[in-house]
């Protein structure tokens, strides 16, 4: 999974930019570790669901860029009955917060698709049918509390 965070980034002035421990590769590497999601890079581990591939938090390339950070990891075999989406974007905003102060405007999130072509999806019983049980959970929310988000699939590509 992929994802670059738009918006703006304040960094904490307490914070240490340069440290080798304070970067987002490794903090990112850090809190995947302490909640069980990082897959052991040792032959035979067990758990975690993904492997650290790469990750970032860095001043805009240019004027008209607002990317503040990006992440990479690669899905493991352990995660085959669901990709672990809110996992991913849990330990996303946790550098952020732990970097500085953000505002986010924008997620882009890159998803794998199993072997055939088709994304993966959350086990045999997945699909839209599957939220209809729990759609009482979203009926009576703070008014206040609610977020405009625009979603937007595309497949890529076609050739």
């Amino acid at each position: 999974m992929f994802a670059v965070l738009h918006g703006t980034l304040a960094p904490h002035p307490w914070r240490d930019p340069e440290s080798a421990e304070a970067d987002a590769y490794s903090l990112f590497h850090a809190r995947s570790s302490a909640m069980r999601l990082l897959t052991a890079a040792v032959e035979g581990a067990s758990g975690g669901v993904w492997g650290m591939n790469d990750a970032g938090a860095d001043s805009p390339v240019d004027a008209d860029s607002s990317r503040i950070a990006w992440f990479q990891v690669g899905i493991t075999d352990h995660a085959e009955r669901f990709l672990p989406v809110q996992a991913f974007l849990s330990c996303a905003g946790a550098v952020l917060e732990r970097i500085g102060t953000s505002d986010l405007d924008a997620v882009q999130i890159l998803l794998p698709l199993d072997p055939s072509g088709t994304p993966q999806q959350a086990g045999p019983d997945a699909g839209w049918t599957t939220g209809i049980a729990e759609a009482h959970w979203f009926a009576d929310p703070d008014p206040g509390g609610r977020t405009e988000v625009r979603v937007t699939l595309d497949g890529g590509r076609s050739e």
